[in-house]
């Protein structure tokens, strides 16, 4: 979204109130989205570890092992891409049709949405969180801006598939979560690869040792449940050792 969104406070979630407005503030810098919208305290305040800039905000996938920094450049970066790894930390997605009511967690659960939002290209295509509060209102995280309970055209956000982000927007997705939210931490090894990776891009030894690094990931990631994602590993990892 690349519109500044309006900021009020409308809505009366305690998360939402307490949330810094101060796009400088470490907490704002080092969360996004949808640690906002899905992340537990811990993912939410504990982000002292979170200081490289390739791994500063966490993204589907990285709780569990396949972070969609790996997943998404084989299955593509679309909604389905990042639905299945929001399906696989955690989340479950509710179906609900364009004249249904939104449907009412359970005790103990509430309510998430999900809209991608296709760009010109990769660099403008994003998926963008919000999380329903106890008032009914839903509220997001924006980029450079802080939290907001407003969609692009400044309306409140009572009901996310009468809101409106971007003129290509998919969904929302809905899904269910429980009430304090969920880990979102990427687990170790892939934030010491991802880094290294990212670091490698303009290093002279760079190919053979991305192709190192590609080699690392690949023997992580389960054939059976991730063919495509692993046979891409290696594939990059063969192209690295054959540049050198």
């Amino acid at each position: 979204m690349s519109r500044r969104i309006q900021l009020s406070d409308s809505s009366t979630d305690p998360h939402f109130l307490v949330w810094p407005r101060d796009p400088a503030h470490p907490q704002n810098i080092h969360n996004n989205c949808f640690s906002y919208a899905v992340g537990d305290v811990e993912t939410i305040n504990n982000y002292a570890d979170r200081t490289s800039d390739v791994l500063r905000q966490p993204e589907p996938g990285d709780a569990i092992g396949m972070p969609a920094k790996i997943y998404t450049p084989a299955h593509g970066f679309n909604a389905q891409s990042i639905r299945t790894l929001a399906i696989m930390t955690g989340l479950q997605e509710v179906s609900v049709s364009e004249y249904e009511p939104l449907p009412l967690p359970e005790r103990g659960q509430r309510l998430v949405a999900m809209v991608f939002l296709t760009g010109q290209d990769l660099a403008t295509t994003q998926y963008h969180w919000l999380r329903q509060g106890p008032d009914r209102l839903f509220t997001a995280h924006i980029p450079e801006q802080g939290p907001s309970d407003r969609d692009v055209r400044g309306r409140l956000i009572r009901d996310p598939r009468h809101s409106y982000f971007s003129r290509n927007q998919q969904g929302p997705y809905f899904f269910l979560i429980p009430e304090q939210g969920l880990p979102l931490k990427m687990q170790p090894p892939w934030d010491r690869l991802i880094t290294n990776l990212h670091d490698q891009r303009h290093s002279p030894s760079g190919q053979r040792a991305q192709a190192a690094i590609f080699n690392e990931m690949a023997a992580l990631v389960d054939r059976v449940k991730f063919p495509v994602v692993k046979a891409k590993l290696e594939k990059l990892a063969r192209l690295g050792l054959q540049g050198t």
